[in-house]
């Protein structure tokens, strides 16, 4: 009996000195903003930049030459209502390695002013399908 009784005292020991030592978690409040209903988003448009299996660039299923490219993106940045960049690989057997022309459209699209990019969440092996 006197071991069991050791052995309550150490984790009674244990927790009072756990609690001491714990701090109280200090964070910044969120206001949390109450939506009585849904309307339609200003911005339901997306752009949708992709890169095809042989490496060329197309901007909303528009194929866009090299040299044509920086033009269109800083147009798309320049616009009042700059609607979000989707950035995409097309689902189709590679010709060739597009993951440097992938890294080098995304250096490209900074450079332009495109502030709202994002990657679809695609599963392996699969891209955008046309």
């Amino acid at each position: 009996m006197m071991p069991l009784i050791d052995v309550v005292f150490l984790l009674l020991t244990f927790f009072i000195y756990a609690m001491v030592v714990m701090v109280e978690l200090k964070s910044s409040g969120v206001e949390l903003i109450s939506v009585e209903g849904a309307g339609a988003s200003v911005s339901d448009r997306v752009v949708l930049v992709e890169v095809d299996g042989r490496g060329g660039v197309l901007i909303d299923g528009r194929a866009v030459a090299d040299d044509e490219l920086d033009a269109a993106l800083r147009e798309l940045a320049g616009r009042a209502d700059a609607p979000p960049v989707v950035v995409a690989m097309q689902d189709v057997k590679a010709d060739v390695d597009r993951g440097p022309i992938h890294q080098s459209l995304l250096a490209r699209i900074s450079r332009a002013g495109v502030k709202r990019v994002s990657f679809p969440k695609l599963e392996a092996g699969s891209g955008v399908s046309r």
